[in-house]
């Protein structure tokens, strides 16, 4: 890898040189602990990535009014902030971010370093929050971050070059042309498996020796042939940042971070509250089948599904009678959720927006698509062919033994 200014370090500072970068700076972390908010541009910087995170778009000050950073502020001289203070300046600061559409990188030297050193240190903030969910969520908006600032200096500059060895240090192997691009065959499906377009399944593309191509079409943008390889980046360093988190911080250190932690957890855990699951009416989950038990247990823990995964739970749940809220609630903890975009799709499934109430797939499709999980006995009955249809005789068979016993 050709080496790298300060500049492109601060942009993508997972690189490994960005972290020899760090041990050769000779700033202490406890330098940076110890600095005061108003003047501490690491800390601010890592804010930004972290809360930036929470609110779905990552941005930084000065390029984002953040009022809930105000607070921090006032956190750090001592003065007292109630609840509902913390969530107004919240929703605030959410606005600001989402409204923010261009990455601010700094000019000044002593800017860049910081940029650099947030990184590390906004990763040891998710960590001593500690919350499951919200780290798939920060590890999305953190790779999103990074496919953004890439896709738009490789527009700028064109250096092939430089992409191969971003992605080589990801694990990815490609290829890069003025008018073509290819990636592995095992990159391809593992950096793909979560696109919803079905169309970027592997059976319809072009693979050659190992390799999938793509190429630009007539009437194609310029960069159309792109869209696939930046997509594959942002998921290769999200796929990084899932496994790496929580880092193991000595807990003096997450005691330096209090205030930061404490404040970044508590408006956190208030999304995550708010969106709560209701007791679910008579909805029985102990009836599921594996499959619908296997996909509600990761929408529940924060694993992103596929689009497939997602259809077929959200068709399932209601059409066992679960409320439109709670369905939603389900989702709440997804790395990329948005409310009013959940509530739409649950609602068009439903049946409610298009008129139309779909049923999830049956079990030949579920198994077609990977989403069969872990079958059991009911399952392996040669006339088990649907989900509804195992939930149906579990509730069926409950409901006789309970008449027999009565």
């Amino acid at each position: 890898m050709k080496e790298m200014g300060i500049r492109e370090l601060a942009k993508y500072p997972f690189l490994r040189e960005a972290h020899e970068f760090v041990k050769e700076s000779g700033v202490s972390l406890d330098e940076v602990l110890s600095a005061p908010p108003e003047n501490n541009l690491p800390l601010q910087d890592a804010w930004n990535r972290v809360f930036g995170a929470f609110a779905g778009n990552i941005a930084f000050i000065p390029g984002v009014r953040d009022a809930l950073w105000s607070m921090l502020i006032k956190r750090y001289h001592g003065e007292d902030i109630d609840a509902g203070e913390i969530e107004l300046a919240a929703r605030s600061s959410v606005s600001a971010y989402l409204s923010a559409e261009e990455v601010y990188v700094p000019s000044s030297e002593e800017a860049l370093e910081a940029r650099i050193l947030s990184y590390p240190l906004a990763r040891i903030l998710v960590s001593c929050i500690g919350d499951r969910r919200f780290m798939r969520r920060y590890a999305l908006k953190e790779a999103e971050l990074f496919r953004k600032l890439l896709q738009s200096d490789f527009e700028i500059m064109g250096d092939f070059s430089f992409l191969h060895d971003v992605g080589k240090e990801l694990g990815l192997n490609i290829e890069i042309s003025s008018d073509r691009a290819a990636m592995d065959v095992a990159g391809y499906v593992k950096n793909t498996a979560q696109m919803k377009d079905r169309r970027k399944h592997l059976l319809f593309q072009d693979v050659r020796g190992g390799m999938v191509y793509f190429t630009r079409r007539p009437g194609e943008e310029e960069m159309a042939y792109m869209s696939v390889i930046f997509r594959s980046f942002q998921q290769a360093l999200q796929n990084r940042l899932d496994m790496e988190l929580p880092l193991d911080i000595p807990d003096d250190m997450c005691s330096e971070l209090f205030i930061p932690v404490n404040l970044l957890g508590f408006v956190i855990n208030e999304r995550y509250d708010n969106y709560s699951i209701g007791k679910l009416g008579d909805v029985e989950t102990d009836k599921f089948p594996p499959c619908m038990k296997w996909l509600l247990g990761m929408a529940k823990e924060g694993v992103n599904l596929p689009h497939s995964g997602r259809f077929a739970l959200t068709a399932f749940l209601n059409k066992v009678g679960m409320e439109i809220d709670d369905i939603v609630a389900v989702f709440s903890a997804s790395p990329d959720f948005n409310e009013s975009i959940t509530r739409y799709q649950v609602k068009h499934i439903a049946g409610e927006i298009s008129g139309t109430e779909y049923t999830p797939q049956k079990c030949s499709v579920m198994v077609s698509e990977g989403l069969c999980h872990n079958p059991d006995e009911l399952c392996k009955k040669k006339w088990m062919n649907h989900p509804l249809t195992y939930y149906r005789v579990k509730k069926e068979g409950e409901r006789r033994k309970r008449k027999r016993k009565g």
